[in-house]
């Protein structure tokens, strides 16, 4: 799974959250750990990601996406 942060942005301005700041707050982190994590430079542990599903009113697979192939893959069957 993957920390989807254009997602988070996009509910703080839905929720009416303006600031990394006050998002801070409302889920009980520093500043520097909510701009870190909205950089991609740090992962939410999974209390982090159900503080943000409080306070985004929003459910973890609005914020996560699943790791799935890079690529497609080829299967080769035997003729």
């Amino acid at each position: 799974m993957r920390f989807d942060v254009r997602a988070v942005k996009v509910l703080m301005a839905s929720n009416g959250i303006d600031t990394q700041k006050e998002l801070a707050e409302l889920i009980g982190l520093s500043a520097n750990a909510v701009s870190e994590m909205l950089q991609g430079k740090s992962v939410p542990s999974l209390e982090t990601v159900g503080a943000l599903c409080e306070a985004l009113h929003c459910t973890p697979n609005d914020i996560l996406l699943a790791d799935g192939p890079k690529e497609p893959t080829l299967v080769r069957v035997p003729a």
